[in-house]
């Protein structure tokens, strides 16, 4: 289980997921696989997410615009990292 900060920024815009969620994204891709641009994607999340009482829209935007960060639409695309002994 991994990305808090994705998890976080989610529940941000009224889609909570539990820790043990995963999508097709950042939530499965092991950090270990991340890319320099990867980290600047976390980079400018964070910086976003701190700013989000005065810039609600913005953090919006970035997520909806980014399908490795946005929790799918299709809820039957997360799966239970539990079921699969995944941590």
């Amino acid at each position: 289980m991994q990305c808090n900060l994705i998890l976080d920024v989610n529940s941000l815009l009224k889609v909570p997921m539990q820790p043990w969620d995963s999508w097709k994204g950042y939530k499965s891709l092991p950090i270990e696989k991340w890319t320099e641009d990867d980290y600047k994607v976390m980079d400018q999340l964070s910086l976003l997410s701190l700013n989000v009482d005065n810039n609600f829209d913005a953090l919006f935007k970035y997520v909806q615009t980014n399908g490795k960060i946005k929790v799918p639409e299709d809820f039957s695309e997360v799966i239970n990292c539990l079921e699969l002994g995944d941590d």
